[in-house]
C-alpha cells in the first residue's frame, strides 16, 4: 500500500539516517571556464643600436685659464721692459758719441747768403730776358679819370723796358709791377688817366716800352719798394727802392 506523500516517517528512520556525525556540507563549485590556447603578445620592434653621440674634450676650467692669462701678461711685460731698457742704453750711447763728435770736431764757419740787390730810382736791372729802369717817382695830387680819396695822393712811376730775349714776351703794368710799403701793404695799380701804363701781349725782341704806372697812396708814408716781374717762369725779380 503507498503511503501518501504527506506521510511521516517513523522517527526510527530519521535517527538512523542521522546517525552521521555532523550534517554533511554541500560545497558549492564554480563552473570550469574554458580553456583556450594562450595568445602570444604581438612581436615587439626592436630599434637598432647607435653609438653615443661623440663628446670633445672638456675645457681647461676658468682658474686654468686665469693662470696661463696671468702667466702671458707676466711675459710680455718682462719682453717690454727688456725692449725699453735696450733702447734706454743705446740712446744714452748715442748721446755720448755725438757729445764727443760736437767736442772734437771744430764748429763749422757759417754759409753766406746771397743779398738780393736794391736798386735806386734811375738804375737799369737786367737779366737774359729783360732790361728795366725805373726812370723817376712822382707825387700827383689829381688825374684826367680819378681823384684820389682825402688823405691820399697818386704816386706815379715812370718805367722802360726791353725784351733782350729772341721771342716775344709779355709785359703788364698790373701783373709785372708791384708797389709795397714798409709794412708790407700791396697796393694796386690805379686807373687815373695820367700818362700811359706799359701793356703789350706781344713784346718783339729787341724792342723797348716805355709807360706811366699810377698808385693811390697815403699822404703820410713815404718809403715804397717797386718791383718788376716779367713772368711767373721767370724766377728772378728786381727790386727798387722808393722814397717821396
Amino acid at each position: 500500500m503507498q503511503q501518501s506523500p504527506n506521510q511521516e516517517y517513523p522517527q526510527q528512520q530519521w535517527q538512523q539516517h542521522t546517525s552521521w556525525e555532523s550534517t554533511p556540507q554541500w560545497q558549492q563549485y564554480e563552473p570550469l571556464q574554458p580553456q583556450y590556447p594562450q595568445q602570444m603578445p604581438p612581436p615587439q620592434w626592436e630599434q637598432p643600436y647607435y653609438p653615443p653621440p661623440y663628446k670633445p674634450p672638456e675645457k681647461p676650467h676658468n682658474a686654468f685659464k686665469l693662470g696661463l692669462g696671468i702667466g702671458c701678461g707676466i711675459m710680455a711685460a718682462f719682453a717690454i721692459g727688456i725692449v725699453v731698457l735696450a733702447v734706454l742704453v743705446s740712446a744714452g750711447h748715442q748721446n755720448s758719441t755725438t757729445q764727443q763728435q760736437f767736442a772734437t770736431q771744430p764748429a763749422s764757419q757759417p754759409t753766406s747768403v746771397p743779398t738780393q740787390t736794391i736798386f735806386k730810382v734811375g738804375d737799369t736791372a737786367t737779366n737774359t730776358i729783360w732790361s728795366v729802369t725805373v726812370n723817376s717817382v712822382k707825387e700827383v695830387t689829381s688825374g684826367p679819370y680819378a681823384q684820389p680819396s682825402a688823405g691820399n695822393i697818386f704816386l706815379v712811376v715812370d718805367v722802360t723796358t726791353q725784351n733782350l730775349s729772341a721771342s716775344p714776351q709779355l709785359v703788364s703794368s698790373g701783373a709785372s709791377f708791384t708797389l709795397k710799403d714798409t709794412t708790407g701793404q700791396v697796393y694796386n695799380e690805379k686807373v687815373t688817366g695820367i700818362g700811359v701804363p706799359p701793356d703789350n701781349a706781344a713784346f718783339q725782341p729787341n724792342d723797348k716800352l716805355r709807360g706811366q704806372i699810377s698808385y693811390e697812396v697815403p699822404k703820410s708814408l713815404h718809403d715804397f719798394t717797386f718791383q718788376f716781374q716779367g713772368s711767373l717762369l721767370d724766377g728772378s725779380a728786381a727790386t727798387w727802392a722808393v722814397t717821396v
